[in-house]
């Protein structure tokens, strides 16, 4: 699990010059090679509440990251606010409305009945009633720098306080001591935040540091600890009232702590474990036998287990470590045990519980297949296509999902509705893919001879169908996919994107800035020139030519005239921020990408403004239709619509 920036171990993957392959050279390659979630920056925004809501997965199987129990009841939390319920210790689970969007990390209660959750943006959720009801709480910023910080350092804890009052700060990790009702939670920036009624009002306090903080531990009479980025530990034995810095000996982020009376326990990237004996003065690296980062450490039949990346879980049993069978290989964020059963959770909605250290982990809960890359519509249908050959359908405008797998099993590229029953896709293989019964059934077929790297669709109707992709390839049906003929486009760039104002009139997006338009049903191109050189990914407009097309390093372009002429649009995106959704609603511009990037425009381009999606994942395709409810996909598998909350 990675706090902020994901590592990403190399991966071997054959790069598809597609703008699918284009998203996953961009994210980092296959998914299972991305480090998340735990810790990591969810690069949540405060801004005016837009409505985005997820579609699929439902709350339940969305990412989890903390989880606590007490008796026969047991708490999970995640992504955008999902919360759920156990009451026979884990056995089955129940969705309970938290009352927040934002991504919620960490979970603790009384033992009584109250219940306390974190998350991004400072969000704090608390219940009387062992989690069937929530209300949020307020976390309280102090108005001057001296709350907490060293007077050396009010400078950057000023700017600290700034930043959390701005809303980028998150709550990473809780902490709580039953008996007294004194809470902490660790925080981005450096920050802590303390309660002293058990979760009903809080105090952000600054620890002095501006590493992102992970990891918190305190032993209930002023010894407070919290650690993470880059091996930063610090300490305070006031309450809080003064924090300074403790040596790790390691530059590896850390995530959790764990104690057991005499003994503290660090873990964190890379299969670190670090020991301490005397109350976090002094640390010790402990050998583990995996180098998969770990994330939580609980006791379970009378030894330590840890578990973390891949379903990792490593287990110490007369003083040494080993591995331990999970039977998972999603990413566990968060475990809990009462010593005799033990739960963790992880992405894609996991759930996995054990009777004792010995046994194999079993799943409890379903999850999402994969990753979306492309989404399209038509009347009241929702089609969503990705990886390993995962295809999610809707025939209620989103509200409820199917879900089923391609008998390739391969990545799904590209998929395009022509209307409610007949739709393509193209995948990995090389193969262009044609349902005729709403995407239940596909035939499949090869391309002409040579053709490889199928990506982008688009089709005025059944006998109208275009697919592009590298090397200037157009290739077009006029007998629904049982033939296909290669286009003479003139030149050898690839293309990523296509997009048609009618039949006749055409466009296609790709490297370099390559814009090119057809006014003759495909039969000759002419390159439209612009003013950028940046790979271009796709490309939208609306019945009156006008136009919009995104790109990598954040790349918006606009025309008025039919493609004609074309100016940068100003959006002050990051180099990071590369885009690879757009569509048109009306009036109404919508553009989506990497970072969580969302733009919209009522002006036809002149301006945009950035919104919240309520989601920390990867922007990867989008949809829209003439409603203004446009479909999002985003790297992690989740679907979103723009629509009230319900």
């Amino acid at each position: 699990m990675a706090p902020k920036d994901a590592r990403s171990r190399a991966s071997g993957t054959q790069v598809l010059l597609t703008s699918a392959a284009l998203i996953a050279v961009a994210v980092g390659g296959a998914v299972g090679l991305m480090r998340a979630d735990k810790g990591r920056d969810r690069r949540a925004q405060r801004g005016p509440v837009v409505q985005w809501q997820p579609v699929f997965p439902k709350p339940g199987h969305n990412s989890l990251e903390g989880v606590w129990g007490s008796g026969l009841h047991v708490v999970t939390v995640g992504r955008v606010g999902t919360i759920l319920v156990s009451h026979d210790l884990g056995l089955t689970w129940r969705v309970r409305p938290s009352r927040v969007t934002e991504d919620l990390h960490s979970v603790w209660g009384d033992g009584r009945g109250v219940i306390v959750a974190v998350g991004n943006n400072g969000a704090v959720v608390r219940s009387d009633d062992w989690g069937d009801t929530w209300a949020r709480r307020t976390l309280a910023v102090p108005a001057s720098a001296d709350s907490g910080a060293p007077a050396a350092d009010a400078g950057s804890a000023a700017s600290s306080i700034a930043r959390v009052e701005a809303g980028p700060g998150s709550l990473t990790e809780l902490w709580g001591d039953a008996s007294s009702g004194e809470l902490w939670a660790s925080g981005r920036f450096g920050w802590t935040a303390r309660s002293t009624d058990r979760g009903l009002t809080w105090t952000a306090i600054a620890t002095g540091s501006t590493a992102d903080l992970y990891a918190i531990w305190s032993d209930g009479r002023g010894t407070v600890l919290a650690a993470g980025r880059d091996g930063t530990i610090v300490k305070s034995t006031d309450r809080g009232a003064h924090f300074s810095a403790r040596p790790s000996n390691t530059r590896s982020t850390l995530l959790g702590f764990h104690s057991d009376g005499a003994t503290l326990l660090a873990v964190g990237w890379y299969g670190t474990v670090l020991q301490s004996n005397d109350r976090g003065e002094q640390w010790t690296a402990v050998p583990v036998s995996t180098q998969e980062d770990l994330t939580s450490v609980v006791s379970l039949g009378g030894a330590l287990v840890a578990v973390g990346q891949r379903g990792t879980s490593v287990a110490r049993r007369n003083g040494a470590w080993s591995a331990l069978t999970t039977n998972a290989s999603e990413t566990l964020g968060g475990v809990w045990s009462d010593g005799r059963v033990a739960i963790a959770v992880g992405t894609e909605g996991a759930i996995y519980r054990i009777h004792d250290q010995g046994a194999r982990w079993e799943p409890r809960h379903g999850r999402v297949q994969g990753s979306a890359l492309s989404v399209t519509g038509f009347g009241r249908g929702r089609w969503a296509v990705g990886r390993a050959g995962m295809i999610l359908r809707s025939t209620d405008d989103g509200r409820t999902w199917t879900s089923s797998t391609h008998e390739s099993r391969t990545d799904l590229l590209a998929v395009f509705a022509i209307n409610d029953r007949e739709l393509y896709a193209t995948n990995a293989s090389q193969k262009i893919l044609h349902s005729t019964d709403g995407g239940e059934r596909w035939t499949e077929s090869a391309p002409p001879d040579g053709t490889r790297g199928l990506g982008a669709i688009w089709a005025s109707g059944p006998n109208d169908v275009y697919i592009a992709g590298p090397s200037g390839l157009i290739i077009k049906s006029t007998d629904q996919g049982r033939t296909w003929r290669r286009l003479n486009t003139g030149v050898g760039e690839d293309f990523f994107g296509l997009w048609g104002l009618n039949a006749n009139e055409i466009f296609a997006v790709g490297t370099h800035g390559y814009i090119l338009r057809s006014t003759d049903q495909g039969v000759s191109w002419q390159r439209m020139i612009n003013m950028s050189t940046r790979d271009l990914t796709n490309i939208s407009g609306d019945a009156q030519g006008r136009l919009f097309a995104v790109g990598k390093e954040g790349e918006v372009l606009t025309s008025q005239d039919h493609g004609v002429h074309w100016r940068i649009a100003r959006v002050n995106l990051p180099p990071t921020a590369s885009m690879f959704g757009a569509c048109t609603a009306g009036d109404v511009w919508y553009a989506a990408g990497l970072g969580a990037t969302m733009l919209r425009s009522t002006d036809h381009g002149q301006t945009w403004q950035r919104e919240n999606p309520y989601t920390p994942d990867d922007l990867v395709a989008l949809w829209c239709d003439r409603r203004d409810q446009p479909l999002l996909a985003g790297y992690a598998g989740v679907l979103l619509t723009r629509g009230a909350l319900e």
